[in-house]
């Protein structure tokens, strides 16, 4: 899961990572990205869902309200709080 993709740089290194792990079934789960990449994803993936693939992609920050980011200190925070 993730929050949308773009080049699919960092979604593609996670699913190598899943198959390296042997993971029984991959599926790959985002709300937007662009109609190539995620016709790439498919290839990686058992299942790719993704509810909307626009032909006027420009960033996955296009299709949020609110995008802001987050620190890795946030993150660390979260998994470590919910470990």
């Amino acid at each position: 899961m993730d929050d949308g993709v773009a080049t699919g740089s960092t979604v593609r290194a996670c699913l190598q990572q899943l198959r390296n792990a042997d993971a029984a079934r991959v599926v790959l789960a985002v709300p937007v990205g662009p109609p190539e990449t995620v016709r790439e994803l498919r290839d990686l993936a058992d299942e790719v869902v993704c509810l909307q693939t626009p032909g006027d992609f420009m960033g996955v920050g296009q299709f949020y309200d609110r995008f802001d980011q987050v620190s890795d200190e946030e993150a660390m925070s979260y998994l470590e709080r919910d470990a």
